[in-house]
C-alpha cells in the first residue's frame, strides 16, 4: 500500500543545507553487577520458601529489552529446579504480539527466551482468569496456566513508567496488573485512562498480591548504559515497598540528554523491547497525551524517527508521537500489532502515522525546514540509537562550544560534515 516514492517537491537551486555533526560521549554513573546470575541466585537462596518439590512453577517473563533477561531467567529456572519444581515460562505482556498466543510467543523468541536458552517450556496462552474486582471497580485478571499453578515468579525491570509518574510505575506491579492480566488485564487497566492508570495498576497489584499464588518477584534495575546494577529476589508481602524503593534507585540511575533546547531529535529506532511507548517519552519530551508528570520534560521542535527495531516485530506504537519518519520505517508496520496494542492502551495518537519522507536525507532535510527562520547551521540536533542507549550521540555544531564545557560530556570529534549514503541513509551513531 505504501508508495515508491512520494512525488513531493524539497531541493530547489542547489538543494538543502545540512549542519556539521560531531561526535560525543554522554558520562552517567556505572554502578553495576559483575556477575548477575550469582547475585540472582543469592539472592533466591536467602527467601524462605516452602517445599517446591513436584511444583509446578510459572516464570513470567515480558516484552520489554533488558539486558540481563535471559541469564536471570535461566537462573530463576535453575534454581526452581535445584528446588525440586518444574519451571516453565509464560509470556507476561498483556495485549503485545496482536493479542495472540502466536505473537507473545515470536516476541519471546526475538528477545532470546526459548527452553534452549532458558531451562524450561514457555506456555503461551491468552486465556485469563478472573480473579476478583477492586474496591473501583477493576476486574483483575491473571494468564490461567499461571493461576493454576502452584506458584508464580515476576521477572521484570523496575523503571520509570511511560505515561504517569508514582510510587511504582513500570516493574513487578505493572507486571501482575497488565502484564499477566493479557488482552482482558490490559484492557481493564487502560480503560480507566492515564490519569488512572498509575492508581489502577496499585490495586490491582494488591489484589493480584491476595489472589494469585505469587511466589517471589525477582526486581531488576539497571544502570544508564543497559547493565544490571540490581537484582534482587523480593517476597511476596515485601513486593510494592521494595519497588517503591528501587524505583528511586532506577531514576537516579537513569539516562538522559544532556543537551538542551533540542531542535531536531533524531531517533534512529523505536520499537517495544525500547519502550513501552516506542521511544521513552522521559527521553524524547514526547509523551502520550493525558500522560502525567512529564511538565518539566522539554519536547523537541521535531522529532524524527528514521526506523522500527527487527524485535518490535512491526508493532510501531510510538510512530504518531514524531514528527517526521521514513517510507522504510513504516513498510515494516504491522498494523494488527500496533492498534491493537495502541486501542488497548488508549494511545490512538502514538499510532499514527507522521509526515513521510522518501529517504533519511530527506527526513532530516524536512526537519530543518520546520526549524525556519533557524538556518541548518543554527539548528540544535541530537542524533540517538534510540531512547535507551544514550551514552554515545552525535550532536550538531551548534552546540560544540557549550558542550565542549561541560563536564558530563567528552567530546570525541570536530564538527564535520553530515555523511548519507547513496540511497540516502544517514551515517548511523555506532559507526561515527
Amino acid at each position: 500500500m505504501w508508495p515508491e516514492r512520494i512525488p513531493y517537491v524539497l531541493e530547489t537551486g542547489a538543494g538543502p543545507e545540512f549542519p556539521r555533526m560531531f561526535r560525543a560521549e554522554q558520562l552517567f554513573s556505572r554502578k553495576r553487577l559483575d556477575d548477575v546470575p550469582a547475585a540472582a541466585t543469592a539472592s533466591m537462596e536467602a527467601l524462605s520458601l516452602s517445599d517446591l518439590s513436584g511444583k509446578r512453577i510459572a516464570v513470567a517473563a515480558g516484552s520489554r529489552g533488558i539486558a540481563d533477561i535471559v541469564p536471570a531467567l535461566r537462573s530463576v529456572v535453575a534454581f526452581l529446579k535445584n528446588r525440586g519444581a518444574e519451571p516453565f515460562i509464560v509470556p507476561a505482556m498483556g495485549s503485545h504480539g496482536g493479542a495472540t498466543a502466536e505473537g507473545q510467543l515470536h516476541i519471546l523468541e526475538g528477545l532470546g527466551v526459548a527452553e534452549s536458552s532458558v531451562g524450561a517450556p514457555v506456555r503461551s496462552s491468552m486465556e485469563a482468569t478472573l480473579l476478583g474486582r477492586t474496591e473501583d471497580g477493576i476486574d483483575v485478571w491473571c494468564d490461567k496456566n499461571a493461576f493454576e499453578s502452584d506458584g508464580i515468579v515476576l521477572c521484570n525491570r523496575v523503571k520509570a513508567h511511560t505515561d504517569f509518574k508514582m510510587s511504582v510505575e513500570s516493574g513487578l506491579c505493572k507486571m501482575m496488573a497488565v502484564g499477566l492480566g493479557k488482552h482482558k488485564g490490559a484492557t481493564a487497566i487502560h480503560g480507566r485512562g492515564v490519569a488512572g492508570l498509575g492508581p489502577s495498576i496499585l490495586s490491582a497489584a494488591t489484589l493480584f498480591l491476595e489472589r494469585a499464588p505469587v511466589l517471589f518477584g525477582l526486581a531488576i534495575v539497571e544502570n544508564a548504559y543497559e547493565e544490571t546494577m540490581i537484582v534482587e529476589a523480593i517476597p511476596p508481602e515485601h513486593c510494592i515497598q521494595r519497588e517503591e524503593e528501587l524505583l528511586r534507585e532506577a531514576k537516579g540511575a537513569m539516562g538522559r540528554l544532556i543537551p538542551k533546547d533540542i531542535d531536531i531529535l533524531v531517533v534512529e529506532r523505536i520499537g517495544k523491547e525500547i519502550s513501552g511507548a516506542g521511544m521513552d517519552p522521559n527521553i524524547s519530551g514526547r509523551p502520550m497525551k493525558g500522560a502525567l508528570g512529564f511538565e518539566e520534560i522539554a519536547s523537541p521542535e521535531v522529532v524524527v524517527v528514521l526506523g522500527l527495531t527487527e524485535h518490535s516485530a512491526g508493532n510501531a506504537i510510538g510512530i504518531g508521537l514524531a514528527d517526521i519518519a521514513t517510507l522504510r520505517a513504516v513498510r515494516g508496520l504491522d498494523f494488527a500489532a500496533t492498534y491493537t496494542n495502541g486501542v488497548t492502551a488508549g494511545d490512538i495518537r502514538g499510532c499514527a502515522i507522521p509526515l513521510l519522507a522518501n529517504d533519511e536525507r530527506d527526513a532530516i532535510a524536512i526537519a530543518i525546514s520546520g526549524c525556519a527562520p533557524k538556518t541548518a547551521k543554527e539548528c540544535r540536533i541530537v542524533q540517538i540509537r534510540n531512547t535507551l542507549e544514550l551514552s554515545s550521540i552525535v550532536v550538531s555544531e551548534a552546540y560544540f562550544d557549550e558542550l565542549s564545557k561541560d563536564a558530563n560530556i567528552r567530546v570525541l570529534s570536530s564538527p564535520e560534515p553530515m555523511r548519507f549514503s547513496g540511497e540516502g541513509d544517514l551515517e548511523r551513531v555506532g559507526a561515527l
